[in-house]
């Protein structure tokens, strides 16, 4: 296939990521029930961050690799902007997809196959926003607004403030 001799970085992560990302989109679409393997791959990256912040993103996201790959040749590589960075908008973001994400699943509660297809419809919207934004920008732009980054940072965050030591604690 020539698409995978244009793979970079860790060839094996690559073909990995590119066989998960096209299984979960294409095959999400037959076989809805496929789609519970996003909610595997969520549950992942938060178990990882508890270990090291954002180590799912930097290492294990099969859609950050599948993006950096696939667009490396196509992608405008411009700077990302300012307001992609903007924690509120990254939160509002989160949020948003959160919302949708447990009112699709509310519906079909407890049938694997509609909760299935309710993830699956919420991986699609994100893999397009970021094969959209990648072209546009940077291939990992997505990464920068990543709901389940932003939830990471956010759990993130909570774990760090919990743990530090307050001042009037000596």
């Amino acid at each position: 296939m020539p698409f995978l001799k244009t793979l970079t970085g860790n060839k094996y992560r690559n073909i990995y990521s590119f066989l998960l990302v096209a299984g979960l989109a294409i095959g999400g679409f037959f076989w809805p029930v496929l789609g519970m393997g996003i909610l595997g791959l969520m549950v992942t990256a938060l178990v990882l961050n508890f270990r090291k912040r954002r180590s799912f993103c930097a290492g294990v996201c099969p859609n950050g690799n599948f993006l950096a790959a696939s667009l490396k040749g196509i992608s405008a590589r411009r700077r990302v902007p300012r307001a992609f960075v903007d924690v509120r908008l990254r939160s509002m973001l989160c949020g948003l997809m959160l919302f949708c994400l447990i009112g699709l699943i509310s519906r079909g509660f407890p049938d694997a196959s509609v909760m299935g297809r309710a993830f699956w419809i919420v991986y699609i919207i994100a893999l397009s926003a970021g094969i959209l934004i990648g072209i546009l920008y940077k291939p990992r732009a997505w990464c920068v607004v990543c709901p389940l980054g932003t939830l990471q940072d956010t759990i993130g965050d909570a774990a760090s403030k919990k743990t530090a030591k307050l001042p009037d604690q000596d």
